[in-house]
């Protein structure tokens, strides 16, 4: 889960994917085949489905659109064939973002266990963490196996057997 859609990403393709033709798309993709991570396991999202700087709006907030964007990922939840297993934050800024999305969100995304990880952007990416010394771009695939191997070994009910898990949760 990144923070919210680039402009490049809101005004290109209009929506989120790892195939998308930009640096942090492509970083993505790479990570999470260095991790183990397939594309078919994954949902590439954005705690945020829409570009918070675009300039046709007036300025808003990052933590404040997290806010308005928290019922829209629950209902997107909702459509979900299974229920995720795990949820990976690319970013300083998504990590924010998903704190303020669970202080209204359904119970079901707050148990949802959560890896932080860098940023997949060239700024990040190709950096050093200051903490760790350890390259971002190696932290990241770290992440991406850890959540691999997260939904490989967590068992979710499938939404089959519980229809209404997540509707009772947000009554």
């Amino acid at each position: 889960m990144l923070q919210d859609p680039s402009g490049e990403a809101q005004l290109g393709s209009g929506f989120i994917s790892r195939d998308n033709n930009d640096p942090t798309a492509h970083n993505t993709t790479l990570a999470a085949e260095a991790g183990g991570l397939p594309y078919s396991g994954s949902l590439h999202w954005n705690v945020v489905p829409w570009w918070v700087a675009n300039p046709a709006f007036p300025p808003r907030t990052l933590a404040a659109e997290a806010r308005r964007a928290a019922p829209l990922l629950a209902e997107l939840m909702e459509l979900l064939e299974s229920c995720p297993k795990v949820v990976l934050l690319l970013g300083k800024q998504a990590q924010t973002a998903w704190s303020q999305l669970l202080l209204q969100a359904a119970p079901e995304l707050k148990r949802l266990p959560a890896i932080a990880a860098p940023h997949p952007s060239p700024l990040a990416y190709n950096n050093t963490d200051a903490a760790t010394g350890q390259p971002n771009r190696e932290l990241l695939q770290e992440a991406f196996s850890r959540a691999a191997a997260m939904a490989r070994a967590t068992l979710c009910e499938d939404r089959s057997s519980s229809p209404t898990a997540l509707s009772h949760s947000r009554r």
